[in-house]
């Protein structure tokens, strides 16, 4: 079984991080436009590889079409994305994320907010991207469309399985990203819930656990 850790890494926000070495055979993938700075790869084989992809587009955007894109330019049967800013905490950290995949997707629940409601009214507190009216407008769209949430998944990390229907419906999220605003936080929660997405939940603190820790939350 093929296991990749990816990540990527636009104009520069983040430096590659030194991970552990791990416990299972995984290859570590990183997208870019500019090679970023690194740190020593000391126990690490990382793969960095330059997109060309849709050089049009803002580094934002260009970034989060590697993050919903990889399967088109790495086979493996299962995918974790991590945020640039994440590090490993020890060399059983991807086993034992690995191990609690039992459904499609396993994510983390948000550790702020529950529903997209309360997720757009922070982007716009936090003056990300668009003004309220536009948020206001993607979040009755899915309201409109019998979509009603009581939980809030966190895209920071993701990891799952290879398969058609997370790639159609990775697809669909680059195009909601298109269509309406860059946050992808707004589009993924509807998006797993239209595509019947069965998710395994993480059930630790994003912000506090024994697997993994962020140097600062991206937006």
């Amino acid at each position: 079984m093929k296991i990749t850790v990816y990540n990527t890494i636009y104009w520069k926000y983040d430096t590659l991080k030194l991970q552990p070495k791990q416990s299972i055979d995984i290859a570590f993938v990183c997208f870019y436009d500019e090679f970023p700075d690194k740190e020593e790869w000391t126990n690490n084989q990382r793969n960095v590889e330059r997109s060309w992809t849709y050089q049009h587009l803002n580094s934002r955007m260009q970034w989060k079409y590697m993050k919903f894109h990889p399967f088109m330019h790495i086979n493996s049967d299962i995918y974790i994305y991590i945020d640039g800013t994440t590090r490993f905490k020890h060399e059983n950290s991807v086993k034992e994320l690995v191990d609690q995949l039992k459904g499609d997707i396993l994510l983390f629940k948000h550790p702020e907010r529950n529903n997209i409601d309360e997720e757009a009214k922070a982007c716009v507190d936090l003056e990300l991207y668009y003004k309220w009216e536009l948020f206001e407008q993607q979040v009755n769209s899915y309201r409109n469309l019998w979509y009603n949430d009581n939980k809030l998944f966190t895209a920071w990390v993701m990891v799952y399985r290879k398969s058609s229907k997370l790639e159609n419906m990775f697809n669909e999220w680059w195009g909601e990203c298109l269509a309406w605003t860059q946050h992808d936080q707004l589009s993924f929660n509807y998006l797993l819930w239209k595509h019947k997405i069965d998710v395994s939940v993480i059930d630790w603190d994003l912000w506090n656990n024994n697997i993994l820790t962020f140097e600062y939350p991206h937006a």
